[in-house]
């Protein structure tokens, strides 16, 4: 890489306008486009999220350091921002100062503080892959560029917004944790809703344990959906991640899993 980098096709990294900004920008841009005969404009919104994932880091005495990553095939480069690189340099061990400049789509020239390399894990999967530090302004803790991507063999599924990545390891499907997080707050957000109700319900109806099995007068009971959810078994194989969004599927979908 040149100590100035003068393609114009790095996406957002840094800015003089705060990061976080010009994502959500570019976010509401994308999300303001939309089916004007659709009837469901918030399910359209939710629909448009950046791509998130769980990535970890092997440092030289195998110690694992796991971060938040945006997935950026537009970005020329990986990153790790600046706030992020302080707290965990100390384990990763293989990184050294970089003489590299950065020089982003809007034209402003960027010194990178740092760079590192080795062995990079998403879903299981293993490969090895490099990056720069800089200050991100808040606006994610590790941007997973086009060069990792390509490194990771990575194919992304636009419809479904999952990503295929291959490696040591196999090969793995990646499910958008920004999704993953939608659905999580949806659900409160349900929740909250049906406890709202829950205060006209008299304080001693759901000490008789026989109102446990309310599916048909109150489907979701809080105790009718720890009674069907409570037996389901999940696999062993699944990652904390994974695990969650099975539970949170189950939960809220307890009216089908009603036997």
């Amino acid at each position: 890489m040149e100590d100035v980098r003068k393609d114009q096709h790095l996406n957002p990294t840094e800015s003089s306008q705060p990061t976080a900004n010009i994502i959500r920008q570019a976010i509401n841009k994308q999300c303001d486009v939309v089916n004007l005969y659709s009837t469901d404009e918030e399910s359209a919104r939710r629909m448009c999220l950046p791509f998130l994932q769980n990535t970890s880091f092997v440092g030289l005495q195998g110690e694992i350091v796991r971060v938040k990553a945006l997935f950026d095939e537009g970005a020329m480069i990986s990153a790790m921002s600046s706030a992020t690189f302080n707290k965990v340099k100390h384990r990763l061990g293989n990184w050294a100062p970089s003489s590299k400049s950065l020089h982003m789509a809007n034209g402003t020239i960027v010194l990178s503080q740092a760079k590192g390399k080795g062995e990079v894990m998403v879903g299981g999967i293993r490969t090895q892959g490099e990056f720069e530090v800089f200050n991100s302004r808040g606006g994610w803790s590790f941007l997973f560029g086009k060069p990792m991507l390509q490194a990771f063999k990575a194919i992304h599924d636009y419809e479904t917004d999952q990503v295929q990545v291959s490696g040591i390891g196999g090969t793995k499907i990646l499910y958008n944790h920004s999704k993953q997080q939608a659905a999580v707050e949806e659900i409160e957000e349900q929740k909250e809703g049906r406890q709202s109700l829950s205060n006209v319900t008299p304080a001693n109806l759901l000490q008789d344990d026989n109102t446990i099995f309310t599916r048909i007068s109150d489907l979701f009971n809080p105790k009718w959906v720890a009674h069907i959810v409570k037996p389901v078994q999940y696999s062993n194989t699944l990652t904390a991640d994974e695990r969650q969004q099975a539970e949170a599927l189950v939960t809220q979908y307890a009216d089908i899993f009603a036997g």
